[in-house]
């Protein structure tokens, strides 16, 4: 915007000032009245050269220095420059940027025809080419670039980005960090203070990530903030609660987003956890226990650093690093993994109980325990119809790998009322059933549970027809040598005859058979059990008629073996047998225990030997830690139960009781020899209480049974 002004006379010249209003080096008054304004600048105004200086001439109604190289006729050539007027108080002084210093036909430089007239060079005040001359102060002056350091002009840049500074320490702690800078940049990334209030959008790739404006994350948490004009930079703080990375974000459109990515580790350890927290376990059994120490907000501590956990047993529970149970030892001490942030430890059991252990991590103590049950159990029942469930308690801890042994007494000769099948369901029940319902009857169980050593499959058969043999295939093959078989059976007769009694075998490693025979509707159970370091000898011994003993050699000596033995009719034998003919008791005779031997009656050949019988026999070496205690035991003819004493200093709950005889349909069932073939008495019961009891339910002639003891030794 120009403002003109009354001419005026200068030096007997007529001049016209015109004032530029917009430039920032504006005259403090307006262009006199003998001056003009031409691009921005007050001129002599002159209507001839007479009117001008002598070293002026009159070009286009301005005064313009001469040129003294090039003057003719009095003409200012077109290279003359046109000069300000300097004497008036009203001098303008040019405002032009400090890069239109440099090129021609700038802002603040008078041309005539398009060519430069202003030097870029030029002084100001004082340096002029001939008294009263005026001079203009060249764009890019030093009087121009003050003018633009007080007021900037409106092509001066603003900010153009945000930045985040990291926090000092080095790692980073979970929890609340700072303080983290805020930066306002402006171009070559140098601070720069906002014109006006920016408001800055702050956020983290953690949900749980909070932004806080007061130390020790204090106050409310905030999503933004705002950074004041004439400030370039804020502190700010962040609570976050997950180890691991965290990218965080300043966002204030158009600028650039300011980014961060921070590592955070775990905090102290404030809990140790053990799982499973309270295992059940037997003795003998390696169990695994994860231990994972975790800070305050629940991290996994030994994912971002190392802290040892130190992992320590009881008198029942020893602990070690391998898993196995190797070398186990009081007390042991782990370290997490990186990559699962846990560590594991094993445990031997020792003897029954509940036993504690404890984990400790910097200071942080968890006790655990270990429920230890004993791996002999035993139990009673009463049968008053055809069917039965016993309960276990407290449960087995694997059915799988427990073998159950079942004896029934009974009082009447009637096979059916004795001959019981029972089977175990699962870790807690027992089921047991017999084909005819009769008289109450008491069943005594035991369990046998081996930890690391055994595995049991279990396999139902049911005869058809007049043939009494079956077989059925395994779910997985086993290895003969180290796998013996127990079975129980039912079904229904009043008198003893071929359809009463029954061998089981091994027919290949897949296959189990049982052989009578006659068939009677006969139902079996049988269990297959793989004892991890037992050896296993099979053979057939044939008991003719006539004869109440017979031999046989194994070809090896077995130390803390036992004999199981089954046997059957070799021909259907329609006829009705006393029962000291079908009670047969084997046994190892001797000390080396490569000898097997089978009894029936009392040695009255007269009475007890009147069928022919093919038994079918097992001699079970055991491994170490199971300890073996034979002993052959008579019933007086008035005792109801006898007791024996245990093996060693055994307690009852290591101690599980065989009774090398088949019972009617139990291959452990308790059944006895006897003398004469008119008692009632054809069964008898064994259990551990305080000692080895053994018990029939009536009282009758001499009868001998083979206690086989199997008990455990605790690990060391």
């Amino acid at each position: 915007m120009t403002r003109p002004a009354a001419p005026r006379a200068v030096g007997g010249a007529l001049t016209v000032i015109t004032c530029v209003v917009a430039l920032a080096a504006c005259p403090r008054s307006p262009c006199g009245a003998d001056q003009v304004e031409r691009d921005g600048q007050c001129l002599t105004a002159c209507n001839s050269s007479q009117d001008c200086p002598a070293s002026h001439a009159c070009v286009d109604g301005v005064c313009a220095a001469r040129a003294s190289s090039s003057s003719s006729g009095g003409v200012v050539s077109s290279s003359t420059s046109a000069t300000p007027d300097s004497s008036s108080a009203d001098t303008v002084t040019s405002a032009a940027s400090p890069s239109s210093a440099s090129s021609a036909g700038s802002t603040g430089a008078a041309t005539t025809g398009g060519t430069p007239s202003a030097s870029a060079g030029s002084s100001v005040g004082g340096n002029s080419s001939a008294p009263g001359a005026t001079s203009v102060a060249a764009a890019g002056s030093s009087t121009a670039t003050a003018a633009s350091s007080s007021a900037p002009s409106s092509s001066t840049a603003g900010p153009d980005a945000l930045r985040l500074l990291a926090p000092p320490g080095t790692p980073l702690t979970v929890g609340c960090v700072g303080p983290i800078g805020l930066e306002v940049l402006g171009p070559g990334g140098t601070p720069l203070a906002p014109a006006a209030d920016l408001v800055v959008g702050l956020g983290a790739s953690s949900p749980q990530a909070k932004w806080y404006l007061a130390s020790a994350c204090a106050g409310a948490d905030v999503s933004s903030v705002t950074v004041p004009a004439r400030s370039t930079a804020l502190s700010l703080y962040l609570f976050q609660p997950v180890a691991g990375s965290a990218s965080l974000t300043a966002t204030a459109p158009p600028l650039a987003t300011g980014t961060l990515t921070l590592d955070f580790v775990a905090g102290p350890v404030t809990a140790v956890e053990v799982t499973p927290l309270s295992p059940t376990t037997t003795v003998w059994d390696c169990t695994e226990l994860v231990v994972t120490p975790r800070d305050a907000f629940g991290n996994l501590v030994g994912k971002t650093r190392t802290p040892p956990v130190q992992v320590t047993g009881s008198l029942g529970v020893r602990v070690s690093t391998a898993a196995g149970c190797s070398n186990p030892s009081a007390s042991v001490t782990v370290t997490p993994a990186a990559a699962s942030g846990t560590a594991s430890v094993h445990a031997l059991s020792r003897q029954a109980g509940t036993w504690p252990v404890m984990a400790t991590s910097e200071g942080t103590t968890l006790s655990a325990s270990v429920v230890v049950v004993p791996p002999v159990r035993h139990g009673e029942c009463a049968l008053t119809s055809t069917s039965v469930t016993c309960p276990v308690v407290p449960p087995l801890v694997r059915a799988d790998r427990t073998v159950l042994v079942t004896q029934v007494s009974s009082d009447g000769l009637a096979p059916n009322d004795g001959m019981v099948l029972c089977r175990l369901v699962d870790t807690g029940a027992i089921s047991c059933e017999r084909t005819v319902s009769g008289p109450a009857r008491t069943l005594t169980w035991h369990t046998l549970e081996l930890a690391r050593m055994s595995t049991v499959q279990r396999v139902d058969l049911q005869c058809s027809g007049s043939s009494g043999t079956v077989t059925a295939p395994l779910a997985r093959a086993v290895n003969p040598s180290n796998a013996f078989l127990l079975l129980s059976s039912t079904g229904a007769g009043t008198t003893y005859n071929s359809d009463n009694f029954a061998t089981v075998t091994l027919q290949d490693g897949g296959t189990v058979r049982v052989d009578a025979p006659g068939c009677g509707g006969r139902r079996h159970h049988v269990q297959v059990v793989e004892l991890t370091g037992a050896t296993v000898d099979r053979a057939e011994l044939l008991l003719p008629a006539g004869e109440v003993r017979a031999e046989l050699f194994f070809s090896n000596v077995a130390s803390s073996s036992f004999l199981l033995a089954s046997w059957r009719y070799t021909s259907q034998a329609p006829t009705a047998s006393p029962p000291c003919s079908v009670m047969i008791e084997p046994n190892l005779p001797s000390a080396s225990h490569d000898r097997a031997r089978v009894d029936r009656g009392r040695g009255d050949t007269l009475g007890c030997a009147d069928v022919e019988l093919m038994t079918s026999l097992q001699r079970v070496r055991l491994p170490s830690p199971l300890v073996i205690d034979t002993t052959s035991v008579d019933f007086s003819i008035t005792q109801l139960q006898q007791n024996k004493g245990l093996v060693g200093s055994l307690a009852p709950g290591l101690v599980l009781p065989f009774a090398s005889a088949q019972a009617l349909g139990h291959t452990s069932g308790g059944q006895v020899r006897q003398g004469g073939n008119t008692v009632a008495c054809a069964n008898a019961e064994i259990r551990v209480v305080a000692d080895v009891e053994l018990r029939r339910t009536q009282a009758g002639q001499q009868a001998g049974i083979t206690l086989v003891q199997v008990g455990l030794t605790p690990p060391p």
